[in-house]
């Protein structure tokens, strides 16, 4: 009897294996995430961004000397090559928000050494739950490095915003000043940081972008938009062919690669229509920003992708 109670006491305060292990996977998740935040910011300052504006990833890029360059393959996101001369490689056929995410991911395999890695899939949302370390470290860099909490705090308090109780159309403004995705800052305000409550970060999944752009202009559009209010700074505006960008009232353009569509009392409508460079500028403010134009599902090198067409072709 007495050995039966002992057996049954050592077997109800046996360790729960299960349960340390699962804590030791969280804490070594914390680590890598603590790691790719330090390398995040440490790049940012080290290349001359500052901790509280938006950085172009193909710019930090060509500035780390790996080059870039975009190609019509839909079974893969992205590729990072370790040559002699290190490159990435980019899908032509996905969104802008996660070509530029794709983009500081594989940059995130340059800053840690990882060798060549071929990513057929790259989810933004799925990082915590990642078994691969080199992939969960990629995923947190690039969150760290396109939306540090500094700048994210100071995009919405500049604009009168709470990130707690932010709007879909709100969000959505921050995400194109970011050149992310809708849903990608979601999980980044929500998971990561935790700036913003689950239960808001339900219900701006619920809206979807095609939504808030048909709401926003009253009428369906088959490219991108983006809005660019007065706040906008510290980047250029990058857009493809075919989209739209919608702007303070009486903005105007220097050049021909975007043309005026119309103006209401919200702002001004333009779309992009050549591949190119030009400045928007708002002649009662003095507010301004460039912005570049590239071809639509653009094949090649970035550094190449806002020529003009030739007057050949």
């Amino acid at each position: 009897m007495i050995e039966k109670q002992r057996v049954e006491t050592v077997w109800t305060n046996r360790p729960n294996f299960k349960h340390i292990q699962g804590q030791q996977q969280m804490e070594r998740k914390r680590m890598l995430a603590m790691d790719a935040m330090s390398a995040a910011l440490q790049l940012r300052q080290s290349e001359g961004f500052g901790l509280w504006v938006p950085v172009c990833p193909y710019d930090l890029a060509e500035k780390l000397n790996v080059e870039v360059r975009f190609i019509d393959l839909p079974s893969m996101e992205g590729m990072y090559s370790k040559d002699s001369k290190p490159i990435i490689l980019i899908s032509s056929l996905r969104p802008a928000g996660r070509q530029a995410f794709t983009c500081t991911h594989e940059l995130g395999h340059h800053v840690f050494k990882h060798g060549t890695h071929v990513d057929e899939v790259i989810n933004p949302q799925l990082a915590r739950s990642q078994s691969d370390d080199k992939e969960f470290l990629a995923n947190c860099f690039a969150g760290f490095l396109l939306m540090p909490k500094s700048a994210v705090n100071q995009a919405f308090a500049t604009r009168g915003w709470d990130i707690r109780s932010c709007t879909p159309l709100q969000l959505y403004t921050i995400a194109g000043w970011f050149g992310v995705g809708y849903a990608t800052l979601i999980h980044h305000l929500s998971s990561t940081l935790k700036l913003l409550p689950q239960a808001s970060a339900n219900s701006l999944k619920k809206v979807s972008p095609k939504d808030i752009r048909l709401k926003y202009l009253d009428k369906e559009m088959n490219g991108d938009l983006i809005l660019v209010d007065a706040h906008w700074s510290e980047r250029a505006i990058d857009i493809q062919v075919g989209d739209y960008v919608h702007l303070p009232v009486n903005s105007v353009i220097e050049r021909e690669c975007v043309r005026f569509q119309e103006q209401d009392e919200k702002g001004s409508l333009f779309c992009a229509v050549a591949p190119g460079i030009g400045r928007f500028y708002q002649p009662d403010t003095g507010w301004s920003a460039f912005v570049r134009v590239s071809r639509r599902e653009y094949i090649g090198r970035n550094m190449f992708r806002h020529l003009e067409d030739s007057d050949d072709d």
